[in-house]
């Protein structure tokens, strides 16, 4: 079907800028292509001077988008919380036992259902049934899962758990900057930056 509307799953950063890590449908920019569930994922992180992190590479609070809250992309209800694994440390250290890590599901309607992952242990502030409206804080960017640095991972898929044989659904965000160009509609790609207009 068309791709369904969201919000950006994050507010301005207090500095720097997000940057668009993943995204986009031609496998060179958007490696999650290849895994049908996660087929239209985004990661994004925050870039400050041209780097990701001030300080020790190997500490995830030196990383800018650390700690960051995570939003609501739309309005739904929460169907699934894993929130007490441990972030990555040393960053670089993934997890593949736990690919998702802290993670939160929620169900859009219509059979869309957003997950946002890598969340930081023990940020999440919402609860598996609870209703959950656009903006609202569900977390702080962590670097948990199959991370390789801190960042905001978020995708849309066909189901309410994480992993196959979910199937990725194509999202647009609407109310954004891309690369400080304001714009209703967009589908940012690896390389641009990204903020919300209002």
């Amino acid at each position: 079907g068309p791709p369904r509307a969201v919000a950006l799953p994050f507010g301005t950063p207090s500095d720097g800028q997000w940057l668009t890590y993943w995204g986009g449908e031609e496998a060179a920019a958007n490696y999650h292509l290849a895994a049908g569930d996660q087929a239209f994922a985004y990661d994004f992180l925050v870039v400050r001077d041209g780097a990701t992190f001030r300080g020790p590479a190997s500490d995830p609070a030196a990383y800018h988008c650390w700690g960051e809250p995570v939003l609501a992309p739309a309005d739904g209800q929460v169907v699934e919380v894993v929130s007490d694994i441990q972030d990555n440390r040393p960053v670089g250290a993934m997890n593949a036992q736990a690919p998702a890590g802290n993670h939160v599901i929620i169900d859009q309607g219509e059979g869309v259902y957003a997950l946002l992952g890598h969340l930081q242990r023990g940020s999440i502030a919402v609860e598996e049934g609870e209703r959950v409206r656009a903006g609202q804080r569900l977390g702080a960017c962590g670097n948990s899962g199959a991370s390789s640095e801190p960042h905001v991972h978020f995708h849309l898929q066909d189901r309410g758990t994480f992993g196959p044989p979910a199937r990725g659904v194509p999202a647009v965000f609407s109310g954004l900057r891309i690369d400080g160009q304001a714009r209703e509609h967009g589908r940012p790609v690896r390389g641009q930056t990204v903020a919300p207009s209002r």
